[in-house]
């Protein structure tokens, strides 16, 4: 019975391992960044893919969507000699990719930039990162599935002066309020979260068995 306890906790222990091992991995995953400028006289965005992490990494293949119905694909433009980018066979998707024969040495790789044509009445375009976006080859992004907003109004210098009020000074706080809002941490880490949690109950009521 002993050794039944023993070789069950050493189980245990191993999937706790794994569980935390995992939780941490998804944290540390590279994730896409776009970084975007409108030109108003031209009616085009250009947009930037860069992969945030990449150093240590040695491939990454990245897709981004846009609406068609906002935008016109023009124009892709490498950002280094071993990228290749373009509009995805689907054209859907702004494809871009990346691969060294070592390692990326840099922390956030610069893949390619891409102009896009605004189309009339659009007054802001949303790209999202595709769901299929992955880091050696099978390391999910860790942003799969976020939405980048890009204005295309114009921004206004209007500059309106209001005269400062004065405010009689107030006792400051003694009490401490709780957060209104708890920060999301995705299905998958949940899942895990929960899964820890049951092995840490298995593990305790067997260890107070006799």
């Amino acid at each position: 019975m002993k050794l039944a306890k023993k070789i069950l906790a050493c189980v245990i222990a191993l999937a706790l391992t794994a569980c935390l091992g995992v939780v941490a991995f998804a944290a540390d995953a590279p994730s896409v960044i776009l970084d975007g400028k409108y030109d108003d006289s031209t009616k085009t965005l250009t947009v930037t893919m860069s992969l945030d992490k990449a150093k240590g990494h040695q491939t990454a293949t990245l897709l981004v969507g846009f609406n068609d119905k906002e935008v016109e694909f023009v124009s892709a433009e490498e950002a280094g000699d071993n990228n290749v980018a373009g509009l995805a066979t689907d054209g859907k998707n702004l494809s871009g990719a990346s691969m060294t024969s070592k390692e990326f040495k840099d922390d956030v790789l610069a893949i390619a930039t891409y102009t896009l044509k605004v189309k009339d009445g659009v007054n802001k375009v949303t790209l999202t990162v595709n769901d299929e976006s992955v880091v050696d080859d099978t390391i999910k992004v860790a942003n799969a599935g976020k939405s980048f907003v890009f204005s295309t109004e114009k921004a206004t210098t209007e500059v309106t002066s209001v005269a400062p009020t004065t405010k009689a000074p107030t006792a400051p706080e003694t009490t401490t309020k709780k957060p209104d809002t708890i920060k999301k941490t995705g299905d998958a880490g949940i899942a895990v979260i929960a899964g820890v949690s049951a092995l840490a109950a298995v593990a305790f009521v067997v260890t107070k068995k006799k």
